[in-house]
């Protein structure tokens, strides 16, 4: 699929290991989905490219509490999307 190579792509740009190291998160809110996250390390800044992949859930945004209905919508509530984000851009600067 597109979304993993896109994320090798991007660790190749930023030259770290092209074989991602696979972890489970807590299934904290039994909403029928889960999180793995795939983080490509040993990177030349140090810092990881990190995927995630949510599991069961829908087209939605992770951490959203609106709940459309149906499995196709299901919103995982294990992780915030906005937080994960958040938290990577706030380290960089204009």
């Amino acid at each position: 699929s597109s979304a993993p190579n896109t994320a090798l792509f991007f660790a190749r740009l930023n030259r770290c290991a092209t074989t991602p190291v696979r972890s489970s998160l807590p299934d904290v809110a039994r909403d029928k989905t889960t999180v793995e996250l795939d983080s490509y390390g040993s990177c030349a800044s140090g810092d990881p490219v990190r995927f995630y992949t949510i599991n069961g859930g829908g087209h939605t945004w992770p951490g959203n509490d609106y709940q459309a209905g149906g499995i196709a919508n299901r919103i995982s509530q294990d992780i915030d999307a906005t937080r994960v984000i958040w938290d990577f851009l706030r380290v960089y600067s204009r």
